[in-house]
């Protein structure tokens, strides 16, 4: 597996979740203790990438279960937001 190139794709994630406009809503708080998990999990990846110590396949398998978990997560909100703007454009004027 090539880490550095993993690290390089989440990172520019982490900066377009920094970066993104979220429209306010009853979800806005998991959203944002989502993002604030992913930051959490991508840093300890970055840590252990950059450790001298041998860190198990386990522990590394186990970290990135936890990203593709939040990842899901985040997802699934983005989702709804997609779902509600779509909704309102198919609303039609009366004519």
């Amino acid at each position: 597996m090539d880490i550095e190139a993993l690290i390089k794709s989440l990172q520019a994630l982490s900066d377009t979740l920094k970066s993104t406009a979220i429209r306010e809503g009853e979800s806005l708080n998991d959203f944002k203790n989502s993002v604030e998990r992913f930051e959490a999990v991508f840093s300890d990846l970055v840590v252990m990438s950059k450790s001298d110590v041998q860190i198990s396949s386990s522990e590394t398998k186990e970290t990135l279960k936890e990203l593709s978990k939040i990842l899901t997560e985040i997802g699934n909100y983005s989702n709804h937001q997609i779902d509600i703007l779509q909704f309102v454009s198919d609303i039609a004027p009366k004519k």
